[in-house]
């Protein structure tokens, strides 16, 4: 079996170009336009969808108040982060198999499920070593 630091240093020029890569990266992508682009058509469709339930119930007076506007606005704000957000991790996740190749992908997947056994392991004997300090001043 081999070590996992050999496997990381075999892999290590390509595990650099995507740290490099994703270092750029905001949030959105690596620019605001991602956000922009995506503002213009959430507002148009939920405009729409908000004037075909405000006739189709007839909520002319609730359309009135400023409230609607408040909430209008707050449903598309969050409409656009969302649908950004999610549009970027894909892209992220198209990235990450696109820039390390299967092997990278593995050896990291079994380094993070091995740390997260070592944890595990860890914490069992920590509550062995002070359950019975624990018990005595009981």
């Amino acid at each position: 079996m081999k070590s996992a630091h050999e496997c990381e240093f075999k892999w290590k020029d390509e595990l650099k170009a995507y740290d490099e890569k994703m270092k750029d990266r905001g949030s959105f992508g690596p620019n605001v336009w991602t956000v922009i682009d995506l503002a213009l058509p959430m507002a148009q469709c939920l405009l729409s969808s908000v004037l075909l339930v405000v006739y189709f119930f007839g909520l002319d007076k609730w359309l009135m108040e400023s409230k609607s506007f408040v909430m209008f606005l707050a449903a598309w704000l969050v409409s656009v982060i969302v649908l950004a957000r999610s549009r970027e991790s894909k892209a992220r996740e198209q990235l990450y198999e696109t820039m390390l190749p299967f092997e990278a992908r593995e050896m990291r997947k079994r380094h993070e499920r091995e740390l997260v056994l070592l944890k595990a392991a860890h914490d069992r004997a920590v509550q062995r070593v002070y359950l019975p300090e624990q018990e005595s001043r009981t």
